[in-house]
C-alpha cells in the first residue's frame, strides 16, 4: 500500500473497518473489482499480509461487512481516490482495444479476453461480469473477421481470362492450329484470372493473411453449402469403398441368391456396436445415393410431389390398419411368434378386404356417373383412394362367409330421393 492508502486506513475507527478498507483497496488494484457482495471471500493469506502492513490482527476481518452500507461506502471512496471508471463509461474504449487486437493479431477468444482484462486494469476500468466481457470479445472478434473476409472478397474478384482469338473463332473447325501452345495458355489464363500474386490486400495485416493461408493449405477450411449445411454433415470416402469393393459385391451376390443369413451379415458389418471396415464402406456407398436423393428432392418439384403422394398413401394405409385393430391400437400383443404372425395375417386380410370392397364400388360409381353424363377424366380418377373408411362400421364381429356373387353389387344410395 502507498502512503495515500495508509493515511486513509488511519482515518478508520475500528480494526475491522481498517482491515476491510485495506483489503478492498488491494482487490480492486489486483482484480479490478470490488467485493461488495461478499467482502470476506478473500484468501486468508492475502488478509494476513494486509493485516501485517497496517498493524492489526487478521481475525478482525470476520467482523467486516456486518453493516452492508459500510462496504459500499468504502468502495466509493476507493474509486474516487484511485480514479476508477465504470465499465459502461469505458465500453467503447474497450471495444476499440479488442478490435485492434483482433484485427492485427491471430489471438483467439481466450487471449483477447485476457488482453482486455489487462487493459482495463491498466486504464483503471472496473471489470464487468465474465459473461458480459465474453460476449463483447466474441462480438468484436466476429465483426473484425467479417471485415477481413469482406475486404479479401472485394479485392479478389476474378479477372477476364486471356484467350487466343484465332482459337475462339475456329473452335468448330477443330481449334487453332497456328501454335500448339494455345491450349496450355488457356489453362494458365484461367488460373491467372483468379488474380494470384496481383491482389492488393492492404490494409489487411500480413499475420492474418499468413494464418489464413496456413489454414487453407492444411485443408482445414470447411466447405459451406449455405442452407444445406445442416444436411451436409458427412463426406463420402471413395477410398474406403474401393478398398472393400470386391467384398461388397460378394455380399450383394450372397443376398441375391439367399446364401447368407441375416445373423452372419450383421457380424460382417458391425462388431461390438461399431461398424467394421466392410460396414463402413457400405455406409459411405449409401451416402452417394442419399446425396443424389436429397439433391433431386430439393431441385425437382415433380419428385417432391411424387414422394409426398407416396407418404400420404402409406400413412393412410397405416391409419386404416390402426382403425381396424382399434382395440390394440395397432400393436402386436401376442407373446409368441406364431400368434404375432396370425394377428398380422388377420389384420392384413381385413385391410385388403376393405380396399377390395372400396375398389369395386368406386369403379362402379365412376361408371355410373359417366353413364349419367358427368364429365369424369382419368386425372380425376387417379386422385381417388380406395383406403377411405369413414363409411365402414368396424364394431362387432367379422364374419367371413361366402357371398352370393350372382346378386351383384348393392344399389347406390340416392340422397335426393332419400331426402
Amino acid at each position: 500500500m502507498d502512503q495515500a492508502a495508509l493515511e486513509q486506513v488511519g482515518e478508520r475507527r475500528s480494526p475491522a473497518t481498517k482491515l476491510g478498507w485495506a483489503v478492498q483497496w488491494g482487490t480492486v488494484r489486483m482484480l479490478g473489482v470490488f467485493l461488495t457482495e461478499d467482502p470476506t471471500a478473500v484468501p486468508a493469506g492475502a488478509v494476513e499480509f494486509v493485516a501485517g502492513q497496517i498493524g492489526v490482527g487478521a481475525g478482525a476481518f470476520a467482523e467486516y461487512g456486518r453493516r452492508g452500507q459500510t462496504v459500499y461506502e468504502h468502495s466509493w471512496q476507493i474509486r474516487e481516490l484511485l480514479g476508477y471508471r465504470d465499465f459502461a463509461e469505458a465500453e467503447a474504449e474497450v471495444r476499440r482495444h479488442v478490435a485492434a487486437r483482433a484485427w492485427s493479431t491471430t489471438d483467439g477468444p481466450r487471449a483477447l479476453f485476457d488482453r482486455a482484462v489487462v487493459y482495463m486494469l491498466k486504464e483503471r476500468v472496473l471489470l464487468p461480469g465474465i459473461t458480459v466481457l465474453t460476449r463483447l470479445v466474441g462480438e468484436v472478434r466476429r465483426q473484425e473477421n467479417l471485415r477481413l473476409f469482406d475486404l479479401l472478397a472485394e479485392r479478389t474478384q476474378p479477372r477476364p481470362p486471356w484467350r487466343c482469338e484465332r482459337c475462339y473463332r475456329s473452335r468448330r473447325t477443330g481449334g487453332c492450329r497456328s501454335w500448339s501452345g494455345c491450349g496450355e495458355l488457356d489453362r494458365v489464363s484461367e488460373i491467372a484470372g483468379l488474380g494470384t500474386g496481383r491482389v492488393e490486400v492492404d490494409p489487411a495485416p500480413a499475420v492474418k493473411l499468413a494464418a489464413l493461408a496456413r489454414y487453407g493449405m492444411a485443408s482445414k477450411a470447411r466447405t459451406t453449402y449455405g442452407p444445406l449445411d445442416r444436411m451436409s454433415r458427412h463426406t463420402v470416402r471413395l477410398d474406403r469403398i474401393r478398398a472393400h469393393w470386391a467384398d461388397m459385391l460378394r455380399v450383394a451376390g450372397s443376398l441375391s441368391t439367399g446364401q447368407v443369413r441375416a445373423y452372419d451379415l450383421i457380424r460382417m458389418l458391425s462388431r461390438d456396436g461399431r461398424p467394421t471396415g466392410l460396414g463402413d464402406a457400405f455406409a459411405h456407398y449409401g451416402r452417394i445415393f442419399k446425396t443424389l436423393h436429397l439433391l433431386q428432392f430439393i431441385s425437382d418439384d415433380g419428385y417432391r410431389r411424387m414422394i409426398g403422394t407416396q407418404l400420404s398413401t402409406q400413412e393412410a394405409r397405416h391409419r386404416l390398419a390402426r382403425r381396424i385393430a382399434f382395440g390394440n391400437r395397432g400393436q402386436l400383443r401376442q407373446r409368441y411368434r406364431e400368434g404375432m404372425e396370425d394377428q398380422l395375417g388377420a389384420l392384413g386380410l381385413a385391410l385388403n378386404a376393405v380396399v377390395w370392397w372400396n375398389t369395386l364400388y368406386l369403379d362402379a360409381a365412376v361408371k355410373q356417373i359417366r353413364a349419367d353424363g358427368f364429365p369424369t377424366t382419368d386425372d380425376m380418377c387417379a386422385r381417388i383412394s380406395p383406403i377411405a373408411y369413414e363409411h365402414i362400421n368396424f364394431l362387432g364381429r367379422y364374419a367371413f362367409t361366402r357371398a352370393d356373387a350372382s346378386s351383384g353389387l348393392r344399389p347406390f344410395h340416392a340422397p335426393a330421393a332419400e331426402g
